[in-house]
């Protein structure tokens, strides 16, 4: 994406910030409005990631915590938050985002983060790509990881499509 789209999609997430037609509940408005915000909330995930690709991760956080204040539950997001944490060099705020997102989960749905999300968790507390000798986490080991985290986010992707294709398939 080039910096020209990447402002435009900007501009367009900016001025849909408001639900559509809100405080009308007909049936078509309803799912107009859901259309209109999932189409908002794959927008601000492929500006995320476009922005963490090019290394701007306070913005790209700025949205990430857009994203997750519209949609707390999205679990793709909260993971790719807590990595971007991760890469801004905010590696216990992404603890943070784990421990509130697992308790928001518990509180809220009664249910705990997917084992992909866990292993996410574990995966940053377990000191990660640190230096023995210093507390720094080198770029080339950040591009390394983010790789490894790019395949896990991939991993995780698939693997939801081919659940739902295999709910689908079921009778009911």
């Amino acid at each position: 994406m080039s910096v020209v789209t990447a402002e435009r999609l900007g501009k367009a997430l900016d001025s849909c910030s408001s639900p559509y037609l809100d405080g009308v509940s007909s049936d078509w408005v309803l799912a107009e409005r859901e259309r209109l915000f999932n189409l908002q909330i794959r927008g601000l995930t492929i500006l995320m990631h476009w922005l963490g690709q090019k290394r701007c991760y306070e913005d790209a956080l700025e949205i990430g915590r857009n994203l997750l204040a519209a949609d707390p539950a999205r679990e793709a997001a909260q993971c790719e938050v807590m990595w971007l944490y991760v890469l801004n060099g905010q590696r216990a705020q992404a603890l943070r985002q784990y421990q509130e997102f697992r308790d928001w989960l518990k509180h809220e749905l009664d249910v705990a983060p997917m084992p992909e999300t866990q292993a996410l968790y574990n995966y940053i507390r377990s000191d990660f790509g640190v230096r023995k000798q210093g507390s720094s986490i080198e770029e080339d080991d950040l591009q390394t990881h983010r790789s490894a985290f790019d395949h896990f986010m991939g991993a995780i992707e698939r693997s939801r499509r081919d659940l739902y294709k295999t709910l689908i398939s079921q009778p009911r």
